[in-house]
C-alpha cells in the first residue's frame, strides 16, 4: 500500500500579506471541504481532502485575485 503524500506548509515565520479578497463564508468553506474529501478520499496516494486542502485553496485564491 502506498503512503499518503503530504505537501509542506509554507514558512510560518514569514509576514502574512494583506488579504486581497474577502474570506470564504462558513457555508463556502464546508462546500470546499466536502468537494475535496469527495475528490481525494482517505486511503489514496495523496493527502485526503479536508482542512489542509481548504487552507491551501484559500491561500491560492487570495493570491489569484
Amino acid at each position: 500500500m502506498a503512503a499518503a503524500v503530504s505537501l509542506p506548509d509554507p514558512v510560518k515565520s514569514a509576514p502574512k500579506p494583506a488579504r486581497r479578497t474577502p474570506p470564504l463564508s462558513a457555508r463556502e468553506r464546508r462546500i470546499v471541504r466536502a468537494l475535496a474529501a469527495a475528490i481525494v478520499p482517505p486511503g489514496s496516494v495523496f493527502e485526503p481532502g479536508g482542512e489542509g486542502t481548504l487552507q491551501r485553496f484559500e491561500r491560492w485564491f487570495d493570491g489569484a485575485n
